[in-house]
């Protein structure tokens, strides 16, 4: 009896045996999930500057960027579909929820949530990066096809002004346009008295020839308000680029 139940628990061990190793190597040779790494993701810079259209009027914009599908109750408008636009291998919910754990308030901390988002991001190679806001920088970048992202000052005024403008500016050329701007930049009724609090902004566009920066609260490159840069520059507090 013993050899019999020898016999049958050596056959129970090699069956056993062969069951994982087929198992294994199904697994091992079972493709990569995709989207998980850098560099199955990574965007090609080259595509990006493809993307980008000169208008006749001067206005030069890179494409628009796709919403998110992910729900990021963090995150400020758009960013969320900012990075994963330009850096589709990091996981947004992952990063998401170690800025809730931290409860920093992006419209309020804009500095602490970037450096947040980027601690956070440290493990997917990849950050946003703080650029200056000046027409050289914006220019480079956009010509590039790289879109930035705008944290800027708002006051009660100056954004509703800035999208009635836009509208007026498809009225005329270029030159004469940029005639008609110092008449037409923003000036607000009582100085520093009309700030509220933070907005944010994509930056999708520029017109050399107007010295203007096209920005948007939305996704699309087609529907952009248009900002003098001494109107940035005064509201500006932090613009940023995707690096990696």
């Amino acid at each position: 009896r013993w050899r019999i139940m020898k016999k049958l628990l050596v056959a129970f061990f090699i069956s056993a045996a062969a069951i994982f190793a087929a198992q294994y190597c199904i697994a091992a040779d079972a493709p990569k999930p995709a989207g998980k790494t850098k560099s199955d993701l990574k965007v090609d810079k080259e595509t990006l500057k493809k993307k980008v259209r000169t208008l006749s009027n001067g206005d030069t914009v890179t494409g628009s960027i796709p919403i998110s599908k992910e729900l990021c109750m963090n995150f400020p408008r758009l960013l969320d579909s900012y990075i994963g636009y330009l850096m589709p291998w990091v996981d947004i919910k992952e990063v998401d929820g170690a800025i809730g754990a931290k409860n920093i308030n992006a419209v309020y901390q804009p500095q602490d949530f970037v450096k947040a988002v980027n601690t956070a991001m440290g493990k997917y190679a990849c950050r946003l990066k703080n650029i200056p806001a000046t027409e050289v920088v914006i220019k480079q970048k956009i010509q590039a096809g790289i879109p930035l992202y705008w944290f800027c000052s708002e006051d009660n005024n100056i954004w509703g002004y800035v999208a009635a403008r836009a509208q007026e500016r498809k009225n005329y050329k270029a030159d004469d346009w940029k005639k008609l701007l110092a008449q037409k930049g923003y000036k607000p009724n009582v100085s520093q008295q009309n700030i509220r609090g933070y907005s944010s902004f994509v930056v999708l566009g520029y017109n050399p020839k107007t010295g203007e920066i096209g920005i948007s609260s939305a996704n699309n490159s087609e529907s952009l308000s248009w900002i003098t840069i001494q109107e940035m520059k005064k509201y500006n507090v932090m613009l940023v680029e995707a690096a990696w």
